[in-house]
């Protein structure tokens, strides 16, 4: 299933790049947070309006199913939010940053 967050660009970030970074639970247990995913864009204003579309549509590995989502603005450039489940609630992290090396 197509996610919007697919394809990830290979390679990573290079020093300059603008990027999305998501923080979120991740492993078969859910016990484990991380960085699962990273977008890179040539501007900061790119990767903000990406950050913001994330928000809303961005397809969490838990919950498997999604009942509902509460997006919280936590700075500028900086969302935090939580995801209801059938049984239980998740939340991710996305932030804007820019890449410093490679």
């Amino acid at each position: 299933m197509e996610r919007p967050q697919d394809p990830v660009p290979a390679g990573g970030p290079i020093q300059g790049e603008w990027c999305v970074l998501v923080e979120e639970n991740i492993g078969s247990d859910a016990r484990i947070w991380g960085l699962s995913h990273v977008r890179t864009f040539p501007t900061r204003e790119a990767a903000l309006t990406d950050g913001a579309m994330m928000a809303r549509q961005y397809q969490p590995r838990h919950p498997m199913s999604e009942r509902g989502r509460r997006i919280y603005r936590t700075g500028e450039d900086i969302w935090t939010v939580q995801v209801q489940g059938v049984t239980r609630t998740f939340h991710f992290r996305l932030s804007v940053a820019r890449a410093e090396a490679r």
